[in-house]
């Protein structure tokens, strides 16, 4: 019995000596660029509050990592969290500011959240830079629901004449585009219902 308890007193020491000197070691943190992978994958599959979650360790893994906050932008924006959304977009432009990306995700923030001037601005930038801009995570979002956004954006600031002149632009065939609000609102709605 003694022999036991000596044997058993001797395996607890043992372990005890590998277990270090008291301050565990924290974790590396995972790269930011790993994370915001995940985030995008995330994002394709549909699954917005894991790409947030993503994202947003990978914002905190590296506080430069531009993506990473284009990428929250996107997510946060399909949990209709628009004011989150925007500061991500903010910060995305601010370290990267011709990111094309960002600047059409902005545009459609801001259009939500009502600040139409933004919107306006960042769509012209965006529709600039890239005439056939086309989402690379998700296809079905392209430079006619900018132009449209940017339509409708002219149309809440009273801007009717810009607005129908981006309608002329999105659907040709039916230029010139009244100015008069009542129609002008019709068209820009009956193209916005064809690509939601």
């Amino acid at each position: 019995m003694a022999k036991t308890k000596l044997l058993l007193w001797f395996a607890i020491s043992v372990l005890l000596s590998h277990c270090g000197d008291g301050n565990p070691s924290k974790p590396e943190p995972r790269p930011a660029d790993v994370l915001t992978d995940e985030g995008w994958a995330a994002f394709e599959a549909g699954n917005f509050a894991l790409a947030v979650m993503r994202f947003d360790s990978a914002k905190i893994s590296d506080a430069n990592f531009v993506e990473a906050y284009n990428g929250a932008g996107w997510a946060y924006a399909r949990l209709d969290d628009f004011e989150e959304s925007g500061e991500n977009f903010a910060n995305a432009l601010t370290r990267s500011p011709n990111l094309t990306e960002a600047r059409a995700g902005a545009t459609l923030t801001n259009h939500a959240l009502d600040d139409f001037q933004n919107a306006i601005a960042q769509a012209l930038l965006t529709l600039t830079a890239a005439p056939n801009f086309v989402f690379s995570h998700d296809s079905s979002i392209d430079a006619l629901d900018i132009r449209i956004t940017l339509a409708l954006s002219y149309f809440s600031e009273g801007e009717f004449v810009n607005a129908a002149a981006q309608m002329d632009i999105i659907d040709p065939q039916h230029s010139p585009h009244s100015t008069q609000p009542d129609e002008l609102i019709q068209e820009i709605m009956r193209f916005f219902g064809q690509i939601r």
